[in-house]
């Protein structure tokens, strides 16, 4: 991020004018592209700032991001764990598509309405079935 910071403006001159492409640029042209990068490291300078002095919160925030993520990508893998567990432990639901996720969010499934805090993705067979008996 340093290492950023310190070529910026290498990154503004190189990116977003690329002078050697028109041998045509007239003298207002290039006092206007120098306006715009002016303008724009003033814009920069201000925001580099404002990540300077606070790239600890952001930093944290990133953290939190990814820790949220990878518990999110944890529940799914103990959920797809799960469902092949039950389909081995009842042969009888063990067809591709017997099993299915229900979305609660949108507050009732199956005649039955659901709160808010109960939003979110259930497991579900999709029709009742006789256990086959050994």
């Amino acid at each position: 991020m340093k290492e950023f910071l310190d070529n910026r403006e290498d990154f503004l001159i190189e990116r977003r004018v690329d002078l050697t492409s028109d041998l045509y640029n007239s003298r207002d042209r290039l006092e206007s592209i120098f306006d715009i990068l002016k303008n724009r490291s003033v814009e920069i300078d201000s925001s580099i700032e404002f990540l300077e002095e606070n790239i600890d919160d952001v930093e944290l925030a990133i953290r939190n991001i990814s820790k949220s993520l990878k518990d999110k990508i944890s529940h799914i893998t103990t959920s797809v764990v799960h469902i092949g567990k039950l389909k081995l432990s009842y042969p009888a639901i063990s067809k591709e598509g017997d099993i299915k996720l229900v979305d609660l969010t949108s507050g009732s499934y199956n005649d039955m309405a659901y709160s808010h805090t109960d939003s979110g993705l259930i497991m579900e067979t999709v029709n009742i079935t006789t256990f086959m008996e050994q």
